[in-house]
């Protein structure tokens, strides 16, 4: 470890602190995260200059570096920098900001994040966000960022409820909706973290959640590409709560995220996949399918299909899954199969060598839906060759997953149930060989529902 030095800095200035502020600079540049976890516990209680500094240090010596991370908690870096928070009335706002970017960096590691909990950091910060009126915008953007990562923990997430995190992150976002950008994506990346529970779900919902990030979606003229990025993933999770599906619906949510997939067509690829997440979420609801349709969406989304047909994956997923709910609804199949669905996912099953089995699993899924009682979209599949894409898949994960195997099977079901056509070619080409059995879960037409809520460590 670098060791401290005593300077000659002048009548009235504590000069172990200003050696100790002098040191903190070599200190970080060397990763010694041990040395400067002791400086935050040394100066808690001050100078001010010191103990930010030696926050912003731990902040910056963690971000990214998992082997950091590590060497904090063991050193009981967590517990410090939480302490600090605890004390946000007595100190200045930069040190409170300054503590808050620490625990965002600490708490990526998955073991930080639980003693972070256990140490009471998560109410600390939320007592921070409570006063977003009267502090910096800084402090309230730092300490969204810090509730984002804290809460990718489960026991977090019922803590953070308990405390108001909820209420007060949604405050957060209607204040800052028309204003500061970087405030509004970190209260909507803390919204997606905060919503995994279900419980946080429905206590979004009564705040009022869902019409404020709604409100944010449709700006998407307007903010950057990272806040609609994060909205989306807010609306996803919140809308797992069937009541919060409807109150989506009602403020315009459908048709907003809607926009922001054509808007966002030709990238970044984050906003479209998190659009599409949105829109499988917010489209399990029966009503909102439908305006899903009316609002374009069945075509904005078949035009990704075709736009990343070559990739990259996690879009082509995203697509398929948003089409495989959009396209239960009888109007939204026609609408489909007009805009040329049925021959790009065709096109997207022939490529099965390429595609990670879960894009191979919902493509064979929307294909099931578009064409189940849908005459012509059975014609179309059949003359574009999704008889015996769809059989070489069955044939290729005949050992599973199960999840492809089956998807297949009904894909097929329902592709030449009363199309002669189709069923000459599923005969020629073996698929009676390998639809040995097919298991009824279902109709034909299946929506896949609610995805499960999504939430991941803020790594910056």
């Amino acid at each position: 470890m670098v060791g401290l030095v005593a300077y000659d800095v002048g009548a009235g200035y504590d000069v172990d602190a200003g050696a100790d502020a002098d040191a903190l600079a070599v200190l970080s540049e060397c990763d010694q995260v041990e040395a400067v976890v002791e400086m935050v516990k040394r100066h808690r209680d001050g100078p001010a200059a010191v103990l930010e500094q030696a926050c912003r240090a731990l902040c910056s010596i963690t971000a990214n570096n998992n082997d950091n991370q590590v060497k904090c908690g063991m050193a009981g870096g967590v517990e410090a920098v939480v302490e600090v928070v605890k004390r946000y009335r007595d100190v200045p706002a930069a040190v409170v900001e300054a503590a808050c970017l620490a625990l965002r960096s600490i708490t990526a590691n998955d073991d930080n994040e639980v003693k972070c909990g256990v140490a009471g950091g998560v109410e600390a910060v939320v007592e921070v966000v409570k006063r977003y009126r009267d502090v910096p915008a800084a402090v309230v953007e730092a300490a969204c960022w810090a509730l984002h990562n804290i809460t990718v923990n489960a026991a977090n997430q019922v803590k953070c409820g308990m405390a108001g995190g909820c209420e007060v992150v949604v405050e957060v976002v209607k204040l800052y909706r028309d204003g500061t950008d970087a405030v509004l994506e970190a209260a909507c990346w803390a919204l997606r973290s905060i919503t995994t529970d279900a419980a946080n779900q429905a206590k979004c919902g009564m705040a009022g959640g869902c019409e404020a990030v709604v409100e944010v979606a449709k700006r998407y003229r307007d903010v950057p590409a990272a806040v609609l990025e994060a909205a989306c993933w807010a609306l996803r999770n919140i809308t797992v709560n069937a009541d919060n599906q409807v109150k989506c619906g009602m403020a315009g949510g459908v048709e907003a995220v809607v926009e922001v997939v054509k808007h966002y067509r030709d990238g970044p690829v984050a906003v479209v996949k998190a659009a599409c997440r949105a829109l499988r979420n917010i489209t399990a609801n029966d009503d909102n399918e439908v305006k899903c349709g009316v609002a374009g969406g069945v075509e904005a989304v078949v035009e990704l299909v075709k736009h990343y047909r070559d990739g990259p994956a996690v879009v082509v997923e995203a697509a398929c899954i948003a089409l495989r709910n959009i396209t239960v609804y009888a109007d939204n199949k026609v609408k489909c199969g007009m805009a040329g669905g049925c021959e790009v996912v065709v096109e997207v099953v022939k490529r099965y060598r390429d595609w990670p089995a879960a894009v191979l699993e919902v493509a064979c899924w929307v294909l099931r839906n578009i064409t189940a009682k849908n005459a012509d979209n059975k014609v179309k599949c059949g003359m574009a060759g999704g008889v015996e894409a769809v059989v070489e898949v069955a044939k290729r994960y005949r050992d599973g997953p199960a999840a492809v195997l089956n998807q297949a099977r009904r894909a097929l079901v329902s592709i030449t149930a009363n199309n002669a056509d189709n069923q000459v070619k599923f005969g020629m080409v073996g698929g009676v060989e390998v639809v040995v059995e097919v298991v009824d879960d279902g109709p034909a037409g299946a929506r896949g529902g609610r995805s499960g809520a999504a939430q991941h460590h803020d790594q910056r």
